[in-house]
């Protein structure tokens, strides 16, 4: 019976490992650049991160960007590139999940490896409290070697500890 017992251990434990190491925005502390873009560093968590004139509020979640509208409708233009930098995690990609009321060049994000750029040169919104939210894809950044080296020295000493009560 504990023969069957340790590997069935040493799985569960792999498998609790691995879904530990998934991708996640929430911990992450931006850095946030563009005119009127306040403040200048947020930690992702509950509630919204960042305030564009006050007018526009943006709100990071797990895996989305959700920009609202406190007054409206409002539009605006020549406000530059606003810029969201220093995610932890390597950034896949960004699509839109729902657009309610926002038009202009907003609608169409770029992204590098560990940030994002919004277009406030031409945009618009239909009335307070319009919502557009985007899908941001991550990749979980690649654990480091320390920690790599030692979970395999554990999995070898399990194995080791195995095959020895197996030849008794």
């Amino acid at each position: 019976m504990k023969t069957k017992f340790m590997p069935a251990l040493l799985v569960s434990a792999a498998l609790f490992v691995c879904s530990t190491c998934r991708a996640a925005l929430i911990g992450d502390t931006l850095t946030a650049t563009g005119g009127f873009l306040f403040p200048a560093t947020a930690t992702i968590g509950d509630g919204v991160e960042f305030t564009f004139h006050d007018d526009v509020r943006f709100d990071f979640a797990e895996s989305t960007l959700t920009l609202t509208t406190r007054i409206g409708p409002g539009s605006g233009g020549g406000q530059g590139f606003l810029v969201f930098s220093d995610f932890e995690d390597t950034i896949t990609g960004i699509s839109l999940a729902s657009n309610d009321g926002w038009s202009g060049s907003v609608l169409t994000p770029q992204f590098t490896a560990h940030s994002v750029t919004f277009d406030f040169q031409s945009f618009s919104w239909a009335a307070q409290g319009s919502e557009i939210v985007f899908n941001i894809e991550t990749a979980a950044a690649a654990p480091d070697q320390g920690t790599t080296v030692t979970l395999l020295g554990f999995a070898f000493m399990g194995l080791a500890a195995a095959r020895r009560r197996m030849l008794r």
